[in-house]
């Protein structure tokens, strides 16, 4: 992730695919001017907080529901834990209490936030394109498996936040489509 920034200088032609829109929660802008939570533009993090952060950690109402959904999804992991361990499911990684957090962070956290920047951003007209990643299925799915009953209900939070997503476009008035792109498949 430190080199983030020098990969992008040495691939980007300035003419990327968000060049008039958004990169939210990525590892590269796309070469977007207004980035948020990417890995490549992490030191421009000031500008971006002015705009999006504050208004998402820093209100009292969205600040307690994201903590009390990180807490849940922390004992959601330690009942998945237990559960793996009850039913012998083999082969079973080693998740610490650390793991839990880091999963709700990227489960909770990062989902609530994109769903936050994207809707701020839908709602003031001005992006042509976002590319936002909701990794929280992608860290339960490495960890517990794509047909464990913990990612079904990860997935479902998902289409929640692309729910509210289209109910953003559909209240905006804009044309924006939805495309969503997943690298984990289930036969």
């Amino acid at each position: 992730l430190s080199h983030a920034p020098e990969i992008e200088k040495r691939i980007s032609n300035g003419n990327g695919l968000l060049v008039n829109g958004i990169s939210i929660a990525n590892m590269f802008s796309g070469d977007s001017q207004l980035s948020a939570l990417t890995s490549s533009k992490v030191r421009n993090i000031t500008r971006i907080y002015n705009k999006t952060l504050h208004s998402i950690f820093l209100d009292s109402y969205n600040f307690q529901r994201i903590f009390i959904l990180f807490l849940w999804d922390i004992l959601m992991e330690l009942k998945s834990q237990m559960m793996h361990y009850i039913k012998n499911v083999q082969p079973r990684l080693r998740r610490t209490i650390v793991y839990a957090a880091i999963r709700a962070g990227a489960n909770v956290v990062l989902r609530e936030a994109t769903t936050e920047i994207l809707t701020s951003e839908l709602f003031r007209g001005e992006i042509d394109t976002a590319y936002a990643t909701f990794m929280g299925y992608d860290e339960i799915a490495h960890h517990s498996g794509v047909e464990d009953n913990d990612v079904w209900n990860v997935l479902k939070q998902i289409d929640l936040q692309f729910s509210r997503l289209t109910s953003a476009i559909e209240l905006n008035g804009r044309d924006y489509e939805i495309v969503v792109l997943s690298d984990h498949i289930s036969v």
